[in-house]
C-alpha cells in the first residue's frame, strides 16, 4: 500500500530545493575533469588514428580537435579526476 503525506507548498518547495542542491553538488564532485592539449603530427589519417588510439588507451576522451596547419593536429582531450 502506497501512503502520501500532506505537505504545504512550502514545504514541498523547499524539499525539493534541498534535493536540487544536493543533487548538484553531488554531479560537481563526480564530474571533475583533467585536460591535456596535445599537438599530434600526422601526414595521413593512419597516423592520427594511432595518435588518437594511443591517448584514449590511456584513459583520455578528446573533446576537441582543430588543424592549424597541414600535418598538425591540435588536440584537446579529458579526463576523470
Amino acid at each position: 500500500m502506497v501512503t502520501f503525506e500532506r505537505r504545504s507548498f512550502m514545504e514541498a518547495t523547499y524539499m525539493m530545493e534541498q534535493i536540487s542542491a544536493s543533487a548538484v553538488v553531488e554531479t560537481a564532485m563526480r564530474d571533475r575533469w583533467d585536460y591535456i592539449v596535445v599537438t599530434i603530427h600526422a601526414r595521413h589519417d593512419l597516423q592520427l588514428q594511432e595518435g588518437l588510439q594511443e591517448r584514449g588507451l590511456d584513459g583520455w576522451e578528446l573533446v576537441f580537435i582543430s588543424q592549424p596547419t597541414p600535418n598538425d593536429y591540435q588536440c584537446v582531450f579529458r579526463r576523470r579526476h
